[in-house]
Formats: structure tokens, C-alpha cells, sequence
């Protein structure tokens, strides 16, 4: 089988050989509005490949995957199902979920003709292509040290372990297309400990074409990158990450960060001085779950984050799960924006009605400094849902 694979988005790496295992297990979720989001395909040791492999080897699911872990991927997909609307017309988007071993979590991603990845066509109704391995795209799950207790939907950690379904929201994150279209050489691969020769494909993704570099320029097609571990050969027009000040902008964003910043940072390399695995693919706010930081003490995607999944094409009612974000610092401000439920078609706030979404937030301040005077209701009552959240300092991985 010939597969196609855009780029791998790891954690750490490593696996070792695990027991046999039961048959293929299947679970359907369906997005708010009843039309099928996702078919989860789990795999065991003895259940044949279920993703691709260096060169022509498949890979293996190498342990079993409890049923706790099991549940947890099922809610991090029933969370991405309840924020985005499905385009009919190529759903379910189909993803192989197996277990690995090793301090790792990894999203293996398929792409579709046009290049974006073939989770992301399947749900915006796009031609995603063949099925590679029986699926769209592929997850693995690692051995981290996860909390095998029930998932409680909350805005913050809920246990000193790491908790497994934000750490597969951030996974299915990459699968529905936060992830860049990047060649890295003829021979050399984003886990090269050698310097890189990057420059995006003839065919750019969505997330791709909203990335800016240093001095704000857009990413084009075919360009070359520069960066401070790249081999940066003499190019006419290149992509500058030498500073790496890159970021992701476009219209939802900029409405949401209200001029805080130009845009969402990207990073070529991590706080620790490594190089990122792939880079400028994850959002690098401050202790974002979709961050490569060490401390990380959110449990879903920031409002700005699920702007920008409505910049590359999803159709999420976002207000539906923010009422107001502030990403500024040192300001003094009246906030007259009321979190309420939605009306049926998405458009407004029902007045004096709660909000039932699970992670449904009313005010969000992210930066640092501000005075703000609440002045309309915030009335939440999801799951995990809270009237107002500034996440200084939790428990985080």
C-alpha cells in the first residue's frame, strides 16, 4: 500500500514489542447536530498494521489500549465533535488508535490532494483521498505516567498526572489540520540532529498559508526557510525564522487578540534550546495545551487557538464556547459581553439562559496586569464549564 505521510507530531520516541491483543474495536461519534464526526479503529498487538512505518514496514500497535485509555480518546473526540460542524458529503473521518511504548504520543498524518490533512477533508467535505491502513489518519498512544481516573471535564488539570484526553485533544488537533506542510531535504527529517534544508511543498495547507515569519511576510508555496539550525542555502525569497518570531495570523484571530500581539506564535525550536518536531506546527501562548512547553496547565484549546481552526475553513459557532478572551496586558476595561446559551442557527446569545456547552467559558484573561469590571451575566453550566478563568499558575505537564 502506497502512503503518503506529511509529518509526524511526537512527544518523545520510542517502542519496544507488546502482547497479543483482541479484535479491531470500533466507535462512532456523531457531531452536535447528529451527522457522523469520527470513526475511532483501536488496535492490539495482533490486530495487523494499523499506520505506516520507515519505508515499506508497517507499524504495529505494540500493547494493548485499556479500556480507560480507550475512554478518554473517546471524550477528546467527543470534544472536537461538539465545537466543529461537520460538512456532510466525506464523514466519518476514519483514525486508527493504537499503543506504544515509551514517554510518547504521537499523531501521524495523511495528506489529502489538495495537502491539507485527510481528517480535515473528510469533515469539511472535501475528497480526503484512499484510505491508508483502513484510515484517514493514525494516533498512538504511549506510556506517560496518565491518570487512569474517570475524565472530568474541567477548565483546569484535575489530577498531578498527566491527563490522557487533553493530551488526545492535542493530538486530534494536529489530525484536523494544526500542522505545517514542510519539507525538510531529500534526506534529512524533522528529527535530524544535523542542520536541515526546509522549504514549504508546492502545495501548502490551510495552517500553512496563514503562518507569517519574523518581518510578517506569508508563507508561499515552495519557499525555502531559514532558521537558526538550518543549512539557510543562498534563495531569492525565503521564509525568515532566524529570530523565530514566526506566527499564525488571519481574520478570527486578529479578532480575538484585538492587536495584543500580530498573532499566534509558532517556534523552530523549544524552550530548552531543541529543535521542535515538526516545527511551527503547535501554538506557542503561554502554557497552551497546543504548545511544546514543559508547564502547560490548560485542558483545551484557547479562544484565539479555536479561532484559528476557523481561519483554515472548520465552521465552529464560537461563541458558543467563549463569551470574551482578553490577551492583553496592563489595561483597565469594562467588559459588557454576556455568555448566555445560543440560539438554534448559532447567531446569538439567548438572554438569561445558561450555556450547557462542557467547557463553555464566560470571560478568559490570559494577560497580565488588567483590572476588568464585569458588567453583563455570565451564566455557565456545562460540565466543565466556569463563568471566568486566568490561568496563573496549576498543576500542568
Amino acid at each position: 500500500m502506497n502512503t503518503k505521510t506529511i509529518t509526524i507530531i511526537v512527544l518523545a520516541a520510542q517502542t519496544l514489542l507488546g502482547p497479543p491483543s483482541r479484535a479491531v474495536e470500533t466507535y462512532d461519534v456523531r457531531d452536535s447536530n447528529g451527522v457522523p464526526f469520527m470513526r475511532a479503529r483501536i488496535f492490539g498487538p495482533g490486530d495487523g498494521p494499523s499506520c505506516c512505518g520507515g519505508g515499506d514496514k508497517p507499524n504495529h500497535s505494540l500493547r494493548i489500549v485499556p479500556q480507560w485509555e480507550i475512554d478518554h480518546s473517546l471524550a477528546a473526540i467527543r470534544h472536537w465533535a461538539e465545537i466543529i460542524k461537520v460538512m456532510p458529503g466525506q464523514s466519518p473521518a476514519i483514525v486508527n488508535i493504537g499503543g506504544i511504548r515509551g514517554n510518547t504520543a504521537a499523531s501521524i498524518i495523511q495528506a489529502s490532494p489538495d495537502g491539507g490533512t485527510k481528517v480535515e477533508a473528510a469533515l469539511k467535505g472535501q475528497d480526503p483521498g484512499e484510505l491508508d491502513y483502513g484510515a484517514h489518519g493514525m494516533v498512538a498512544i504511549g506510556e506517560m505516567g496518565f491518570s487512569s481516573d474517570a475524565y472530568i471535564p474541567s477548565q483546569l488539570p484535575m489530577t498531578p498526572k498527566i491527563g490522557l484526553a487533553p493530551v488526545m485533544i492535542h493530538e486530534f488537533a494536529h489530525q484536523l489540520g494544526i500542522a505545517s506542510t514542510i519539507i525538510y531535504g531529500s534526506e534529512a527529517t524533522p528529527f535530524s540532529p544535523r542542520a536541515i534544508s526546509p522549504y514549504f511543498a508546492e502545495s501548502i495547507n490551510a495552517w500553512t498559508d496563514h503562518l507569517h515569519d519574523d518581518n510578517g511576510n506569508q508563507a508561499k508555496p515552495g519557499q525555502a526557510i531559514y532558521c537558526t539550525v538550518c543549512a539557510n542555502p543562498r534563495a531569492d525569497d525565503v521564509f525568515d525564522l532566524r529570530r523565530d518570531q514566526g506566527y499564525f495570523a488571519g481574520k478570527n484571530v486578529s479578532e480575538v487578540l484585538a492587536g495584543a500581539m500580530p498573532g499566534i506564535p509558532v517556534r523552530v525550536m523549544t524552550e530548552d534550546g531543541r529543535q521542535d518536531v515538526p516545527f511551527v506546527s503547535h501554538s506557542e501562548l503561554k502554557n497552551s495545551l497546543m504548545s511544546h512547553q514543559g508547564y502547560r496547565n490548560y485542558t483545551s484549546l484557547m479562544e484565539a487557538e479555536i479561532a484559528a481552526m476557523q481561519d483554515i475553513g472548520y465552521s465552529i459557532d464560537r461563541r458558543n464556547f467563549f463569551g470574551y478572551s482578553i490577551y492583553g496586558n496592563g489595561q483597565n476595561l469594562v467588559n459588557d459581553n454576556p455568555f448566555f446559551a445560543r440560539n438554534a442557527n448559532g447567531t446569538a446569545y439567548l438572554p438569561n439562559t445558561y450555556n450547557t456547552a462542557t467547557l463553555g467559558l464566560g470571560l478568559h484573561v490570559y494577560g497580565s496586569g488588567n483590572t476588568v469590571i464585569q458588567r453583563a451575566d455570565l451564566l455557565s453550566q456545562g460540565a466543565g464549564g466556569a463563568a471566568s478563568a486566568s490561568m496563573a499558575k496549576a498543576i500542568g505537564y
